[in-house]
């Protein structure tokens, strides 16, 4: 097998990704591995030179107590019901995402998750929600709060900064 100058990988890098990709075919068969592939535009999207998809999934796997693997799958648990529509309702309103890419990231369509956001803003506007409602709005609201925090955290001090900080101190 030729590789390309131009690519550097070292020998276990490329076969450790191809005994993964190997391994994931023989354990999911080529259809899920298709879907993994479909999933990969969330989940590497970036926002402000950070991976807020990929955040904001392991924010709501955290929040639910589920795996990844158990987000994206399409079990009609009620524990993955409610994480799929609190995904969906946060994505929407923080990654600018249209609600078709969203809805493909979890093997569904934008009614999926058009339905889903319209769950979440129902249970916001209800005067009196039930407790099943309440809890479901703490998760979202939480999972919401931290990914914004996420994308909006700039640090005090950048490298310019110190450097400016170092060479006033000299001057002194």
């Amino acid at each position: 097998m030729k590789v390309p100058a131009k690519i550097k990988v070292s020998t276990s890098e490329l076969l450790q990704a191809q005994s993964k990709f190997l391994l994931l075919c023989a354990k999911y068969g080529c259809k899920m591995i298709d879907e993994i592939m479909d999933n990969m535009l969330l989940r590497a999207y970036k926002q402000n030179n950070r991976y807020a998809g990929n955040f904001l999934i392991s924010k709501v796997c955290e929040e639910f107590q589920v795996t990844r693997y158990d987000l994206f799958e399409s079990k009609a648990r009620k524990e993955m019901i409610d994480a799929r529509k609190v995904y969906c309702a946060v994505a929407y309103q923080t990654l600018n995402l249209t609600q078709d890419q969203i809805g493909k990231s979890i093997g569904g369509d934008r009614n999926l998750v058009y339905r889903a956001i319209k769950d979440i803003e129902e249970s916001l506007t209800t005067p009196n929600p039930v407790p099943y409602q309440k809890e479901l709005l703490k998760k979202y609201n939480r999972v919401l709060f931290r990914v914004k925090a996420y994308l909006e955290f700039k640090a005090k001090s950048t490298k310019k900064n110190v450097n400016q900080t170092k060479k006033e101190k000299q001057q002194d």
